[in-house]
C-alpha cells in the first residue's frame, strides 16, 4: 500500500509540474502570411496570435518600418493586396474576410464565409476565397460584395493555397488531402525500372512501365 501511495503522489506531481515547450501557441498552418503591394511600398504581414494585420513601410533600401498594426478577425491565415490602399485578410477561425484599408489603418469590410477559409485572390473582376471545411471554392462578384458569393466544389478535402495564371483567365488551387489518385512511391522501385514493380498496380494507373 505504501509503495501505491508514492507512486499515486509522484503522478500527482507529474502533473502539477510545469511543463516547457519550445513553442506555446497553437494556431492553424500559414498560408499566404506576406504580401507587398504592387507598388512596393507596404509589406503586409499577418500576425496570427494577436489576430492583426502589420504593415510595414518599405525603404529605397528594403528597410522596414512599422506603419500601423490593424486588428482583424481570429487566426489569419493569408494576406493578399487588392491595391496600394486596399488588402483582404482571410480569417481561418473567424469563418469571415477582413477587407482592410490601408490608408486609414482599419477593417472597412467583413465578409462571411464558408468554414474554415484559407486563402484569397482575385482575378476577371471577382475574388476566390477557398473553403477548407466545406471542399469548395467561394466567388465574390467585386462589383456587388454584398451579394451571396458562389459556390464551387473542388474534388479532395481541404483546398488551401490559391494561384492565378498569368493572363488572368484560369485560377489553381492546391489541395490538402487531393483524392486524386496520387500515390507515393519508393526512390528504391524507381531507379532503372525495377522489376519489382507491381505490374497490377502499374496497370491500375494506365502504366505500362515508370517510364
Amino acid at each position: 500500500m505504501r509503495s501505491r501511495r508514492i507512486r499515486w503522489s509522484l503522478f500527482w506531481l507529474a502533473l502539477a509540474t510545469p511543463a516547457f515547450a519550445g513553442y506555446v501557441n497553437f494556431e492553424v498552418s500559414h498560408v499566404h502570411p506576406l504580401a507587398l503591394t504592387p507598388s512596393g511600398a507596404r509589406l503586409l504581414a499577418i500576425n496570427t496570435p494577436d489576430a492583426r494585420l502589420e504593415v510595414f513601410a518599405v525603404g529605397p533600401g528594403g528597410e522596414l518600418a512599422l506603419e500601423r498594426s490593424i486588428p482583424v478577425g481570429l487566426e489569419p491565415v493569408s494576406v493578399a493586396a487588392r491595391s496600394d490602399t486596399e488588402a483582404w485578410v482571410v480569417n481561418h477561425v473567424s469563418d469571415s474576410v477582413s477587407v482592410v484599408d490601408l490608408a486609414s489603418g482599419a477593417v472597412v469590410r467583413t465578409l462571411r464565409t464558408g468554414d474554415e477559409p484559407t486563402d484569397v485572390i482575385f482575378a476577371a473582376g471577382r475574388a476566390f476565397v477557398s473553403i477548407a471545411g466545406e471542399d469548395a471554392l467561394q466567388v465574390f462578384d467585386l462589383a456587388t460584395l454584398a451579394a451571396p458569393p458562389l459556390s464551387v466544389p473542388v474534388f479532395g478535402r481541404k483546398p488551401r493555397a490559391l494561384a492565378v495564371s498569368a493572363d488572368g483567365t484560369r485560377v489553381y488551387a492546391v489541395v490538402l488531402h487531393s483524392g486524386n489518385q496520387t500515390a507515393v512511391v519508393n526512390a528504391g522501385v524507381i531507379r532503372n525500372n525495377s522489376a519489382n514493380l507491381d505490374a497490377n498496380r502499374l496497370l491500375a494507373l494506365s502504366l505500362n512501365d515508370i517510364t
